[in-house]
């Protein structure tokens, strides 16, 4: 209309040869959807930036917590003495880099089996005997045992523990 694009409706006026027509400039139509759409596409960008915002942090809180984890296992592997994990049944469920090199043995060939497999037969019984005063009471402190390396030789070690439950 006028060289302005529009939109338009018609309906016959009953009786008549005249029609009822409706007009709107098109870009007057159209101005509500694209303030709806500009409206929308900045809210979605809000909320891109919050939850990136959000991931980010999150990431970041996982890379400390990952560089405390890396820390305390390196603590853990290099500390000054041997350190081993028995669970209800004796068996070696984690041990430290230290004592696998003062024991001379692998990681593959110390996890998973019992202690008392590393032990001489006066310590396994001393073992036998302690183990369950061990297991009542939680604590022992300065229990002496006699390990055998891979090498033969018999280590003498001096043992002190905490029991530690996990849920099971």
């Amino acid at each position: 209309y006028r060289g302005v694009a529009c939109l338009g409706y018609g309906l016959p006026v009953e009786g008549t040869p005249w029609l009822v027509v409706a007009k709107m400039d098109e870009a007057e139509a159209w101005r509500q959807f694209h303030l709806v759409t500009l409206f929308s596409s900045l809210m979605l960008f809000g909320v891109l930036l919050l939850v990136g915002g959000w991931m980010l942090g999150r990431s970041r809180q996982r890379m400390g917590l990952q560089n405390l984890l890396d820390e305390v296992d390196d603590l853990y592997q290099n500390a000054p003495c041997g350190y081993h994990s028995l669970d209800a049944e004796g068996r070696i469920v984690n041990v430290n880099e230290t004592e696998l090199a003062m024991l001379g043995y692998a990681r593959e060939e110390f996890v998973g089996r019992r202690i008392t497999e590393f032990m001489t037969v006066a310590s396994r019984d001393h073992f036998g005997r302690s183990f369950p005063e061990f297991a009542r009471t939680g604590r022992v402190r300065d229990l002496e045992f006699d390990f055998v390396r891979k090498d033969g030789r018999v280590q003498p070690v001096l043992v002190s523990g905490d029991l530690v439950r996990d849920a099971e």
